[in-house]
């Protein structure tokens, strides 16, 4: 999903893309491991000063995505994309997910009906 003006089909992309997060490796937020869970808060997408790259972060997380997610949609690397989603999150637009939907009692209702299946093969 990259920006036609950044991308010559003979050469690739113009801009190295650590460019595109102002030479940042590290994101102003949180450090984020690839697996971590984020969803993009109610009404994220109408901060003012947000870049079009933000806006496409935000448009994908208005469900639940993992940062590799992330970057797999919008075709840059792992980095840039834990920079980005790091710095959304540091600014309140993106919600780091917390771990609580994998111990809550339907889910581990259904893992236990997963557990009896696989254990009935």
């Amino acid at each position: 999903m990259m920006d036609n003006e950044w991308f010559d089909e003979a050469a690739g992309p113009l801009v190295r893309p650590y460019m595109r997060t102002g030479g940042r490796t590290q994101s102003a937020g949180m450090d984020l491991d690839v697996s971590t869970q984020v969803v993009a808060k109610s009404g994220a997408s109408g901060q003012p000063g947000l870049s079009a790259q933000d806006l496409a972060v935000i448009a994908l997380c208005e469900q639940p995505l993992s940062v590799a997610e992330v970057a797999a949609a919008l075709d840059i690397p792992i980095l840039m994309a834990r920079v980005l989603v790091g710095d959304l999150t540091q600014r309140g637009t993106l919600t780091v997910g917390t771990g609580e939907q994998a111990s809550s009692p339907k889910a581990l209702d259904f893992l236990q009906e997963v557990l009896d299946g696989v254990r009935g093969l």
